[in-house]
């Protein structure tokens, strides 16, 4: 059986997706906050929006401001207004799970709220989130 190098095109494009599917979380910048959503730059070809209430704190008010630094899960490069569709909350959700599953792998102890009963099972805040 002959075997083959893959061509360094190949090479960059299949690096590129396994980084996308691995770490959906992208820092990008804020670049206007509008009464329903805040614009975030991630440095692609266009810019995504995410809703207002994923930045709003518990007094109501908008906890970003244009120029601010932020971290979103990137759900889709482009929707049909294209634009990125992009989510602060399911960021924050991921960089939580990581952090749990880091303290399983080190067989540590997690800490936490149970705030929620669904089911037979309970939803609770970590001292990480």
């Amino acid at each position: 059986m002959e075997q083959r190098r893959a061509s360094p095109r190949y090479m960059r494009r299949a690096s590129s997706a396994k980084t996308l599917r691995r770490a959906p979380i992208v820092r990008g910048r804020v670049i206007h906050v509008a009464k329903d959503y805040v614009v975030v730059d991630i440095g692609y070809k266009s810019e995504g929006q995410v809703p207002i209430e994923e930045f709003t704190g518990p007094d109501g008010q908008p906890t970003v401001k244009s120029g601010d630094e932020v971290e979103v899960f990137l759900e889709s490069r482009e929707n049909e207004n294209g634009l990125c569709v992009l989510s602060k909350e399911k960021a924050d959700r991921l960089k939580v799970w990581d952090e749990i599953s880091e303290a399983c792998e080190r067989d540590e102890l997690i800490e936490g709220t149970i705030t929620q009963r669904v089911k037979a099972d309970f939803l609770s805040r970590s001292e990480a989130a």
